[in-house]
Formats: C-alpha cells, sequence, structure tokens
C-alpha cells in the first residue's frame, strides 16, 4: 500500500470522515490480501468474490425469489441483479449476471462494488493497486486501459477510469472507477469484474 502517515490523517478529519476514511482502508487492504491469494490458483474459476465463483449457481446464495433479474443491455441474452448483504467482509455489494431463462442461474459473471461517495478521487490509488496486483497473476494477459464517458450518460459527464484483463482463455477481468453525474444516483464506485469467455463475448458484441 502507499506509503502515509494513517494518525496524522485521522487527526485532521472530523469523526464522519474517520469512519468513512478507516472502513474504505480496511477494505481495500483486505481486497489486496484476498488478490494476493490468488497467486495459488490455477484456473480463473477458482477466484471468490465473498465466496463466490463464477460457474456456481447464484442459488447457493439467493433463493430463486429473491431473484429479480433486469435486462439493461439490447440483447435480452443476460440478465443482472446487484445484492447487498451487511455479511459481507469486502464490498458494498455484488453484481451478477445469468442467462435468461436458465433455471440453474450459473453465474457468469461477478462483480464487487466498493462505493465512494462524493469522494471519486481516492479510488484511483486503489485500482492502480489492484490492476498491479492482477498483472502478476496474469502476466501473459493483454492489458487495455481505457478512459472513457459511459454511454448510458448522453451528456458525457459520467465518466469511466478501467483496466481489462484479456485472459488466453478467453475470459476477462476488470478493474475500474466509475464517476457518475449528479443526474444519476448510481454512486461513484470502484469495481472488480470477472467474466466467462461466454459473457466477456456478449459484452464485446453487445
Amino acid at each position: 500500500l502507499t506509503n502515509f502517515n494513517l494518525f496524522e490523517i485521522l487527526t485532521h478529519i472530523g469523526h464522519s470522515e474517520k469512519v468513512l476514511f478507516v472502513r474504505i482502508f480496511l477494505s481495500v487492504l483486505i481486497l489486496i490480501f484476498s488478490l494476493q491469494s490468488w497467486t495459488k490458483a490455477d484456473d480463473i474459476r477458482d477466484f471468490e468474490i465473498e465466496g463466490i465463483s463464477i460457474g456456481d449457481s447464484l442459488l447457493d446464495y439467493v433463493s430463486e425469489e429473491e431473484i429479480k433479474l433486469e435486462f439493461p443491455y439490447k440483447k435480452k441474452t443476460f440478465g443482472s441483479i446487484v445484492l447487498f448483504d451487511e455479511s459481507h467482509k469486502i464490498f458494498d455489494a455484488i453484481q451478477f449476471h445469468v442467462k435468461k431463462g436458465d433455471k440453474k442461474y450459473k453465474i457468469h459473471s461477478l462483480e464487487g462494488l466498493i462505493f465512494f461517495y462524493e469522494n471519486i478521487e481516492d479510488c484511483y490509488p486503489k485500482k492502480e493497486e489492484i490492476v498491479n496486483d492482477v498483472k502478476h497473476l496474469f502476466p501473459d494477459s493483454e492489458i487495455q486501459n481505457r478512459k472513457s464517458n459511459h454511454y448510458l450518460d448522453k451528456t458525457g459527464k459520467s465518466k469511466v477510469d478501467e483496466t481489462i484483463f484479456w485472459i488466453n482463455s478467453g475470459e476477462s477481468i476488470r478493474i475500474g472507477c466509475y464517476d457518475w453525474s449528479e443526474e444519476f444516483d448510481y454512486g461513484d464506485k470502484l469495481t472488480v469484474a470477472i467474466l466467462d469467455k461466454e459473457i466477456t463475448k456478449f459484452f464485446m458484441e453487445e
């Protein structure tokens, strides 16, 4: 982690800011250690976000009645759902993608979310720390860095700073900071996403 005096920072901010700072600091610290543990994995399916892997069934974590899919894409092949759970140790929420009509609810992608309300600038150094760790895990992967306007915001005010790891097997890992304009009540966030080959191809075509 970046070298700084944590005590000095905490003595110069208010109580509410301290709570937020410490929560984010601990979350990212745990996340970095989790990423380092992935070096023992032989397959991207061994990677876990809050104990969940792609290829698992979403039914192992929530009941079918709780799964209310949204279909925000032009093609309705995949639906998504965002779940908030106070038991999560690292992430504020997790987004899942499953195929429409799949009664087994196989997870094709999962994305951990950490929100940075009103402090998106804190997201970028944390993103780079995670990116550097993933580089060591996949030294042969093709890496794409891109900064763009979010396609949902036609005003161009919402920004995305994303790094994509294209894995030789056709799968991908995406780490990004999302800076939403005030017109969108989505919440600025850091995302760490793991996608299997099928949904990676779907997003490329979408």
